[in-house]
């Protein structure tokens, strides 16, 4: 079946454990199968489980393996890493593809940030409107709390230093203060006119 899977693919990522050099010499194998069935697409080589010892690979080896079979990177792992690790494949693989895709915001965010409470807090916070009272889309709040835009970054920064400062403020029965994030449709009444 695994001929079938790399039909289409655009760069493949290639696995093998630094401490058993068996799957290093299996590569072989691994690399012809994806260039029968998906052609000269560029493939980056991760070694596993750079945190143990003993490691059974010597960087030179490896460099020239690189060389030799004309793969694109390599990257050594470790579980341990969190997603420094991660997001260099990944920054690898879409700069082989393309390298002319800006990648200065580039971010990476995995499934564990997506459902934290931090995340489901800001939500909750952000949820209703402060202009027309409607509920927000997650999607988009989602969107304005993982972005590594710059000013979506200082958006963000601003937007907690009002609520904080406002929890702060002393506010007569008659005045009011709203803080939050506009739907899509108060967004596009107010700064769409400018």
């Amino acid at each position: 079946m695994f001929p079938y899977f790399c039909r289409g693919a655009c760069a493949g990522l290639l696995c093998f454990d630094l401490t058993n050099r068996d799957s290093f010499i299996e590569l072989d194998n691994w690399i012809k199968l994806i260039r029968e069935n998906a052609g000269e697409i560029p493939i980056i080589l991760i070694g596993t489980k750079s945190d143990l010892a003993p490691i059974n690979m010597d960087e030179e080896e490896i460099r020239d393996y690189l060389i030799k079979e004309r793969l694109h990177d390599f990257v050594a792992s470790s579980i341990y890493d969190e997603n420094n690790t991660k997001k260099e494949v990944f920054k690898s693989i879409i700069k082989s593809i393309d390298p002319n895709y800006p990648l200065h915001n580039f971010s990476l965010f995995t499934e564990k940030d997506i459902n934290s409470e931090e995340l489901k807090e800001f939500v909750q916070f952000f949820s209703i409107c402060p202009i027309c009272k409607k509920e927000n889309h997650f999607d988009c709040l989602k969107s304005i709390y993982i972005s590594n835009e710059t000013e979506m970054i200082l958006l963000r920064e601003q937007i907690y230093k009002a609520v904080n400062a406002s929890r702060d403020l002393k506010i007569n029965k008659r005045g009011s203060l709203k803080i939050g994030i506009p739907c899509c449709s108060c967004y596009k009444k107010l700064f769409n006119n400018k």
